[in-house]
């Protein structure tokens, strides 16, 4: 979400009523949907026309819907990607380049994914923070192909092993600089 404390907070919860409001009272289960309409509800409630001097505040967000008697998830994202892993084969669903709220790109709608899961599947959906951290021997972004990789190289490990791997490799990257902006990683495996 925009902002740090109160502003963020602000559109964390504005964005979690509207989205209970969405699937629990208009029965919306759609992936892309969601999105569509979260984005004009926020850009709605806010009151934002897209001027250079109104609010921009939004959030990127990456939403999946299961389906378990399918087998089927449903991913739509604003600029926050999916990553799937495979067979030892990593793939990369991207997310749309714009923000949940007002953005650059006005009247475009967001994209629904539909994928196949298989049992031994492992799902990552993240925020940038990771791959943003700065570190290193040459204080440089930590990357998005060093992140997927070292997804890639742990995603076998129990979960909670992942997690020990996944904040001992951020501490190392760091060497003690101060983190930059947040960081989430949720892995689900199937």
């Amino acid at each position: 979400c925009t902002g740090h404390g109160v502003p963020g907070a602000f559109m964390s919860m504005l964005g979690i009523t509207l989205l209970n409001d969405l699937v629990n009272n208009r029965d919306i289960l759609e992936a892309d949907k969601l999105l569509n309409y979260l984005k004009n509800e926020i850009i709605g409630a806010l009151r934002q026309k897209g001027a250079a001097d109104s609010a921009s505040d939004g959030m990127d967000m990456a939403l999946c819907v299961y389906d378990p008697e399918q087998s089927v998830l449903q991913y739509s994202g604003a600029f926050n990607p999916l990553v799937l892993i495979r067979d030892q084969v990593i793939q990369m669903v991207k997310a749309d380049p714009m923000p949940v709220g007002i953005g650059a790109i006005t009247g475009k709608e967001f994209t629904r994914h539909e994928m196949k899961i298989q049992q031994g599947d492992v799902i990552y959906l993240y925020t940038d923070g990771f791959e943003d951290q700065f570190g290193g021997d040459k204080d440089k972004k930590f990357s998005r192909r060093r992140f997927r990789e070292l997804l890639l190289e742990i995603h076998e490990q129990k979960m909670p092993e992942q997690k020990r791997t996944l904040q001992s490799s951020l501490e190392e990257w760091m060497n003690g600089r101060e983190q930059v902006d947040d960081i989430t990683v949720m892995g689900i495996r199937l």
